[in-house]
């Protein structure tokens, strides 16, 4: 190494890092984060998806209403109401579009 290219490197040092040198490092950390962030994700993945977590809360996400405000199937009066059932609720059977039920919750359905 010269002289002039040490006094160089001790400029260097003195401003800190350069840009294409932090864009570098910042690369490399950041490649590292996900790689590592994807084999965690998997291996979570996997033993999320082999034993079911029963319990918790579910929440939606609904334009208007208040905190104040409950889902009853019985007692619809509003269309955000209407919203909240069909996106949360499924029925035991349906109706296609020939007018013939389906049934989507239910095994088996039989008139009395």
């Amino acid at each position: 190494m010269t002289v002039a290219d040490e006094r160089n490197e001790g400029a260097r040092a003195e401003q800190g890092l350069t840009r294409e040198e932090l864009l570098r490092r910042g690369a490399a950390v950041g490649g590292a984060l996900v790689a590592g962030g994807m084999l965690a994700g998997t291996a979570g993945a996997a033993s999320a998806a082999a034993q079911p977590k029963k319990g918790g809360v579910f929440k939606i996400g609904v334009e208007g209403g208040s905190a104040k405000d409950f889902i009853d199937g019985q007692n619809i009066i509003q269309k955000l109401d209407i919203s909240r059932l069909v996106a949360t609720f499924e029925g035991l059977s349906y109706f296609d579009e020939n007018y013939k039920p389906v049934n989507s919750l239910a095994e088996e359905l039989t008139a009395e």
